[in-house]
């Protein structure tokens, strides 16, 4: 008997009970809304001063651990699993999650270097230049990344990588800018 591709990547059978796991995990829903957004705020404003003080720092490492720590990464996966489950509502949710993420993590990066704002010239920065122009690679490492992030969230025996998945997509634009160095 050939097993469906969906449970080879899977690692097993496909049931309701997976399907409710994975939705636990990615979707902020009523019941666990409150304690799941409360850690994604705390999470993500640290995140975003880690990644501010990186990025003023011209440091590539504090700004590969700003990402490891953002879980942006969650609600942009719920909203991929939502549209793939057809449900309507918790794509609304994920993307409001996503998007008030973001806004949290614009406002706290704006609030942080306002106080500096007269002395810190961004063009002189080279990780703020860099992270501005992104190329089509980026965007396929960045898919790629996410699958990769899909995988281990759907499979039990992967969730290890997650870490690897942020690591990876941060270090994307280091390693372009660094091979245009070379040339």
């Amino acid at each position: 008997m050939v097993r469906p591709f969906a449970e080879i990547l899977h690692g097993g059978p496909v049931d309701v009970g997976e399907v409710q796991r994975v939705r636990e995990i990615l979707i902020f829903e009523r019941q666990q809304f409150a304690p799941k957004l409360i850690k994604f705020a705390c999470l993500l404003v640290l995140a975003a001063c880690i990644a501010t003080f990186g990025l003023l720092g011209d440091s590539v490492a504090v700004i590969i651990g700003a990402m490891i720590v953002a879980p942006l990464m969650l609600p942009i996966m719920g909203l991929a699993f939502s549209i793939g489950i057809g449900d309507r509502q918790s794509m609304i949710n994920t993307l409001l999650v996503s998007l008030t993420g973001i806004a949290m993590a614009v406002t706290v990066g704006f609030v942080l270097t306002l106080p500096i704002a007269g002395v810190i010239h961004p063009e002189a920065i080279q990780q703020i230049m860099v992270r501005t122009s992104p190329h089509l690679l980026d965007l396929m490492a960045a898919l790629a990344t996410g699958l990769a992030g899909a995988f281990a969230i759907a499979r039990k025996d992967v969730s290890d990588t997650l870490p690897g998945v942020a690591i990876a997509i941060s270090l994307v634009l280091p390693w372009r800018m660094w091979g245009f160095c070379w040339r």
